[in-house]
């Protein structure tokens, strides 16, 4: 029975999609981000140099290959990229600069490696 429930958690896990979340904590002055709900380095331990670091703006790159990214959510953002891939060359990548050092902000990405996201048909003619 324990080796069912865990090759299930097992397979779950595999096909379950990356939440991404960026935020700037202005009480702390620093930012954090978080990776399915754990706190996770900004720059993938699989590069050899670290990101430049700026007081009140987040960014990370993550060595990840993604078929598709979204934006869940976001706060209290005056610029933001993120950018993602498929191919062994590209990676994940989340940045935002908030408006002042004195406001909380954060962006939420969510990415899947498997079939891209259904997203709604505009009403553009």
């Amino acid at each position: 029975m324990k080796k069912v429930i865990f090759l299930s958690l097992s397979f779950i896990s595999v096909f379950a999609d990356d939440l991404y979340v960026l935020k700037y904590d202005h009480v702390k002055k620093q930012c954090e981000l978080t990776k399915n709900g754990k706190t996770i380095p900004f720059f993938d331990k699989k590069f050899k140099r670290l990101a430049p670091r700026n007081h009140y703006t987040c960014f990370s790159l993550q060595k990840e290959q993604y078929n598709d990214c979204k934006i869940v959510d976001k706060k209290n953002i005056t610029a933001m990229y993120y950018g993602y891939g498929s191919y062994e060359a590209t990676n994940a990548i989340i940045s935002f600069k908030n408006p002042s050092p004195t406001v909380d902000s954060y962006v939420k990405v969510q990415c899947t490696k498997h079939k891209p996201y259904q997203y709604p048909k505009s009403n553009k003619n």
